[in-house]
């Protein structure tokens, strides 16, 4: 036997291997630092508003395809309630059923609609690679610095407004992006934050929530933090250890 044959064939087929269980954790983790930039707002300029208004929607689909292979080579996870998305369901059925209320509420966008709202109730029923929960919840909750950080080097290279001001003087911080979707990802990144630093107890996981809602602040958008706030309250609500720790706190000071 040609050892000298033998040796890049089996390294090939080690890589071949690699790739096939690493492709989808490679894959989501690409699409999931992708959503750091909102093409659609960096490249107004630069293509014709047909094509432009595509950019959300190819990455939502560019997501839900990583999700998908995820699920097909690692499974779904048992025991996960899905009660949400038959909400999701019954709503976008009673939403068909009165379109007719307002031209505008077609089923196409009804059909966005309702994926958006399924997609976050959907992703704790997916497996993803052991060992990778961690780091995906650490790099969604650097999305919003992400954001910040690109469109600041965008802005010195002249090719963004990352910070830009209103017609009443107001600055907004934009990222790389713009003020509604930056502030959407300061909620989501401090929404993960906030529960890593409670489940796991990392004060890194903390710092991480204490910068998204900065983030948020500097947007200026409201929804962005009323949520966050929601979230925030309802979540100590719900957690055991929090409830525990508030019983001992002597009832004048709350």
């Amino acid at each position: 036997m040609n050892t000298e044959l033998a040796i890049p064939d089996a390294r090939a087929r080690l890589t071949r291997a690699w790739l096939g269980r690493r492709w989808p954790t490679l894959l989501l983790s690409i699409v999931l630092a992708s959503f750091a930039v909102g093409p659609q707002w960096l490249l107004t300029r630069e293509l014709p508003y047909n094509l432009l208004v595509f950019a959300i929607p190819a990455q939502q689909a560019l997501l839900l395809a990583a999700l998908a292979c995820n699920a097909f080579r690692f499974g779904i996870r048992p025991g996960v309630v899905g009660w949400p998305l038959l909400a999701v369901l019954l709503l976008l059925l009673q939403s068909v059923t009165a379109a007719d209320l307002d031209p505008r509420l077609t089923v196409t966008r009804m059909m966005i609609a309702a994926f958006g709202l399924a997609l976050p109730w959907s992703l704790p029923e997916l497996a993803v690679e052991s060992g990778m929960r961690a780091r995906y919840a650490l790099l969604i909750a650097l999305l919003p610095s992400l954001c910040t950080g690109v469109g600041l080097v965008l802005q010195a290279a002249g090719l963004h407004l990352a910070l830009a001001g209103s017609a009443t003087r107001v600055f907004r911080l934009h990222g790389a992006s713009n003020a509604g979707w930056l502030a959407c990802l300061a909620f989501v990144g401090f929404a993960v934050a906030l529960h890593e630093a409670i489940r796991g107890r990392r004060l890194g996981f903390a710092a991480l929530a204490a910068v998204n809602v900065a983030i948020a602040v500097m947007t200026g958008g409201r929804m962005g933090l009323g949520a966050g706030v929601v979230f925030a309250v309802t979540y100590c609500l719900l957690d055991r250890g929090i409830r525990q720790r508030l019983a001992r706190v002597p009832r004048p000071i709350i």
